[in-house]
């Protein structure tokens, strides 16, 4: 700041939750603003997001028989790590055949999913 004796502090905040500035010089305690900071989640970091297996922390199985549906969980993280809401995100997911015992083409399966 330009006036005599007056110095600007910055913090960076990377935990989602409330904070409450408590400051001391020398040992002495500050008077502060009164009220609660509320540090939000920041925008989603996809090489932070974690895909699971549904309803564990656990990974995919192996294998699943044709025909049975294969159910994820998609845990979406900032670039901190914090849990972050869907809000109007559009999720596209593909599945790639790699290895089929009678076919030489591989497929894919499609399923996108709008919240």
């Amino acid at each position: 700041s330009s006036e005599p004796g007056c110095f600007s502090v910055y913090f960076t905040l990377q935990r989602v939750g409330s904070v409450r500035l408590n400051a001391t010089l020398d040992g002495v305690k500050l008077r502060t603003p009164p009220g609660i900071l509320r540090v939000e989640a920041a925008s989603i970091c996809p090489s932070r997001c974690l895909l699971l297996a549904h309803a564990s922390d656990k990974s995919a199985p192996a294998s699943i028989a044709a025909g049975h549906t294969w159910r994820t969980r998609l845990m979406l993280r900032d670039a901190f790590n914090n849990p972050t809401p869907l809000l109007g995100l559009s999720i596209d997911a593909r599945l790639t055949l790699l290895r089929q015992p009678h076919r030489a083409s591989a497929s894919t399966a499609e399923h996108a999913a709008e919240h």
